[in-house]
């Protein structure tokens, strides 16, 4: 079981993720989540960023010490993460509402409730440290205009949440999965794909500058989206496709 056994708090952050990198630089022994509830320069994929409003959500960076996965097998790391911060939001709110938006943000209905960023650390053809970042929208209940579809659990449920016990909860549920990942990848893959955003639905997508209609089918052992569109099935890295929400 992947127990993350030191826990670090920072008061402020400027990123989980990167702070986490550099204690895990200084201790190369040890499992560690390095959270905040005041990040300053929170990052997204490909250099975007990610809002925290101070002392009303939570981000996060499990740092994961040597997972024994595979390099070409990598994404399995990235379905049980997702499936963890899925499970954690689904204590709280609906589980028909809620999704896991390829290839991992969370999503209740056509928002987002969760954001996720996983850097590996690669030594030869073995994944040494897999930093596994999540910013979570808690408790925010106005998000600046320029970003697009956020919400929060707040905003779902109308409810005040401890931010410290919703830490101690997700760091459990992470626990969890990551155990996982040595058990059946076809249950793995299954459980993902089971809980993707508008699979099997005929709707709009963005593929080389045009919108077209299309259908998620599922994915590949790389992680790459199919989509099945009018000219046949198709398989997507991370943003050679779009979806028109």
């Amino acid at each position: 079981m992947a127990v993350f056994s030191r826990q670090v708090y920072l008061r402020t952050s400027g990123s989980t993720n990167d702070h986490a990198i550099t204690l895990s630089n200084n201790d190369p022994n040890r499992n560690t989540c390095t959270y905040t509830f005041n990040q300053v320069a929170g990052r997204g994929q490909i250099g975007r960023s990610w809002y925290t409003g101070a002392d009303k959500n939570l981000a996060s960076t499990f740092s994961w010490k040597q997972p024994d996965i595979p390099i070409l097998e990598q994404f399995r790391i990235n379905m049980a993460f997702s499936l963890a911060v899925w499970s954690f939001a689904a204590q709280h709110t609906s589980q028909e509402h809620l999704t896991i938006k390829w290839p991992n943000d969370i999503y209740y209905k056509n928002q987002k409730l969760a954001g996720i960023l996983i850097q590996n650390v690669l030594k030869g053809s073995t994944i040494e440290v897999c930093h596994l970042g999540v910013g979570l929208n808690i408790n925010e209940q106005d998000f600046p205009l320029d970003i697009p579809n956020p919400v929060s659990l707040r905003q779902i449920t109308g409810q005040s949440y401890k931010l410290v016990e919703m830490q101690l909860q997700l760091t459990e549920m992470v626990s969890q999965h990551l155990a996982n990942l040595n058990g059946d990848p076809a249950e793995l893959k299954s459980a993902y794909e089971d809980l993707l955003y508008r699979k099997g639905q005929v709707k709009a997508f963005r593929v080389d500058e045009q919108v077209v209609s299309g259908k998620i089918l599922g994915t590949t052992s790389e992680g790459k989206l199919r989509l099945e569109l009018e000219e046949g099935i198709k398989e997507f890295g991370f943003r050679e496709m779009g979806y028109v929400i």
